[in-house]
């Protein structure tokens, strides 16, 4: 125990001089790039660290998380941490550029870009903002910010999970995993499972708690999207490369039984729109855009905005969840089942394995191992009572799972957090 404590000291430290010496060898540079107009310019100078001092007394609460999803699934904690008062100020930090547009829309708190990885930048931002104490969302586990952090304010760990394919990375790092880890002051973390991974890459377990998805709290999943019919729509979130091929495979078995279906594709990275519209015209099919308005002759509608996929699930007679036909460990399940849309998913489901589990054991979801088994499944049991049935008992599941924002909230109450 005593070597691995040093072996983790030795590896933090050099990682802390890895990253601090190239930060300034890349300073001056990045200094200028903060002079760019626009959003570019803004996100860098938070990154860098260089916001305007917080004016005013109060203790500030200051929130991270990764992307979309995971801003999407602290909102109900956010909601409870403002529902038990006191006044709490909150900084919320995203890590990509369509998170922080997301949140902005969404919550009244103030929303930055997180401080590079650095110990210039995190110590800079720290300094200026004075927050009391930190959040961090599932896995964001960043060596620097949660070191630099707990020197000077409880840090809390929540929603975690370790997936199947991270890990095995952690474990290669133990001993520094063990030293980051030592430094956090609860892991309210989402499954069993989650937790014997967690302590077993050192967290004291004494401070693990296991409190459920936060996913499964998501309300106000949104208004029927505008312009839309309601239709026989089959709904395909967060797809990733390799994915949109047999989700067009599966349309067009689905299409040729049922003519009047209609297809969403909603990739994970818009920046793939482009290459996206290709699959679909190469297939054979016509394509509109969500930003320039539902075309009704177009059987596909590609999903180019942002925040607006929970309320297109609304309108699904079926859903699938990307990242599941590929091996990327899929993405949120819970999101689906909850507007009451049954749930297509692959193999590769480790990121989200407890509420795949559930979904599958109560029948709302449907596992499929290739876009021909989606299609054949799908232009089977479409228009049929099986399928409505099926998302039924997907919302009823998801229901079911729901009440992990409360316990947190009343966990961080018990520790004088908020």
């Amino acid at each position: 125990m005593r070597g691995q404590g040093v072996a983790g000291i030795l590896l933090l430290g050099i990682y802390l001089g890895f990253v601090q010496a190239a930060c300034l060898v890349l300073y001056p540079f990045l200094r200028l790039l903060v002079f760019l107009p626009g959003s570019f310019g803004e996100g860098l100078k938070e990154r860098l660290g260089l916001l305007k001092p917080r004016i005013g007394g109060g203790d500030l609460l200051w929130v991270h998380a990764a992307s979309v999803g995971e801003a999407n699934a602290i909102r109900p904690l956010l909601k409870e941490i403002s529902r038990a008062g006191g006044g709490k100020k909150i900084l919320v930090s995203v890590m990509t550029s369509s998170g922080k547009k997301r949140m902005k829309s969404v919550i009244a708190s103030r929303v930055v870009h997180p401080p590079l990885d650095a110990p210039l930048c995190v110590a800079r931002f720290i300094k200026r903002m004075r927050p009391g104490a930190l959040i961090v969302a599932e896995t964001e586990l960043w060596p620097v910010m949660i070191t630099f952090a707990a020197r000077r304010m409880p840090v809390f760990w929540v929603n975690g999970r370790i997936s199947d394919r991270s890990y095995p990375r952690y474990r290669l790092f133990r001993p520094l995993m063990r030293r980051i880890l030592g430094g956090i002051s609860g892991f309210f973390v989402i499954s069993k499972t989650d937790a014997a991974r967690v302590i077993d890459l050192g967290a004291p377990a004494s401070r693990v708690r296991v409190m459920g998805n936060l996913k499964a709290d998501m309300v106000g999943l949104g208004r029927i999207p505008r312009g839309v019919n309601r239709g026989e729509w089959f709904v395909a979130g967060s797809t990733r490369p390799g994915e949109e091929e047999k989700v067009l495979e599966a349309f067009r078995m689905l299409k040729g039984r049922h003519p009047r279906a209609r297809l969403v594709i909603a990739p994970r990275h818009l920046g793939r729109i482009g290459e996206v519209a290709e699959l679909v015209e190469h297939a054979g099919l016509s394509v509109s855009f969500r930003s320039r308005g539902y075309k009704p002759d177009t059987p596909v509608l590609l999903l180019d905005t942002h925040g607006e996929l929970a309320s297109f699930y609304r309108l699904a007679k079926a859903a699938f969840v990307g990242g599941t036909l590929v091996p990327v460990g899929g993405h949120s399940v819970l999101e689906p089942a909850l507007a009451g849309s049954p749930v297509f998913i692959g193999p590769f489901t480790g990121n989200v394995r407890d509420e795949t589990a559930a979904l599958l054991k109560s029948g709302g979801a449907y596992r499929v191992r290739s876009g021909r088994e989606l299609g054949a499944k799908l232009a089977s049991a479409w228009g049929k009572r099986g399928l409505a049935e099926a998302g039924r008992r997907a919302r009823s599941c998801s229901l079911g799972l729901r009440g992990a924002a409360g316990r947190i909230a009343k966990a961080l109450a018990n520790e004088g957090v908020i």
